[in-house]
C-alpha cells in the first residue's frame, strides 16, 4: 500500500509539472494555517506556471483569506475530497479562497466544509478565463445563517 502511494505521489509530481510548463511544485505537508509547507506559505510564493500538491490529509482551519491573485497556469491538486478539507477556524468569517484576476487556473481534489452566510469557501473574482474546479466537495455549508453561532 506505501509503494502505490508512492507510485501515486510520483505521478501527481509529473503531471502537475507538465500541466504547469516547467514551472516549480510545491509540495504541502501541513494542515497548520501558517507557517512553513502550508497552503498559505506556498500561495505567498506563486507565479505563473507554478503548481501545489498537496502531500497530507486532514483539515486546513483557516483565520483569514488566502488570495491567489493575478497568476496564470496554476495548478492545485488535493489528494481527495474527503481527505484533505479547507474549513474556516470558529471565529472567522469572511472568504477562504479568493481566487482573482487569474487565468487557466486548475483546483482538483480539495474538500471545503462548514461555511456559513457569513463565510463564503472559494471566491472567483475578474477571471476571465479557464477556471477549472474539479472533483472538488462542498458540505455542510449552511447558506442561510448570517453570522456564527
Amino acid at each position: 500500500m506505501h509503494r502505490t502511494k508512492q507510485i501515486l505521489f510520483s505521478f501527481l509530481l509529473i503531471i502537475s509539472s507538465s500541466w504547469s510548463l516547467f514551472g516549480r511544485t510545491f509540495v504541502i505537508t501541513s494542515v497548520a494555517d501558517t507557517g512553513p509547507n502550508t497552503l498559505r506559505e506556498a500561495v505567498s510564493m506563486l507565479a505563473d506556471n507554478d503548481s501545489i500538491i498537496f502531500n497530507v490529509k486532514g483539515t486546513i482551519r483557516l483565520t483569514s483569506t488566502i488570495n491567489i491573485d493575478n497568476l496564470d497556469n496554476v495548478t492545485i491538486i488535493g489528494p481527495y475530497p474527503k481527505h484533505l478539507t479547507i474549513a474556516p477556524n470558529s471565529s472567522y468569517d469572511g472568504d477562504l479562497l479568493r481566487i482573482q484576476n487569474c487565468t487557466n487556473l486548475k483546483l482538483s481534489g480539495v474538500g471545503f466544509v462548514g461555511a456559513d452566510g457569513a463565510t463564503r469557501l472559494l471566491s472567483l473574482v475578474n477571471c476571465p478565463t479557464n477556471i477549472v474546479i474539479e472533483h472538488c466537495l462542498f458540505e455542510d455549508n449552511d447558506l442561510t445563517s448570517t453570522s456564527k453561532t
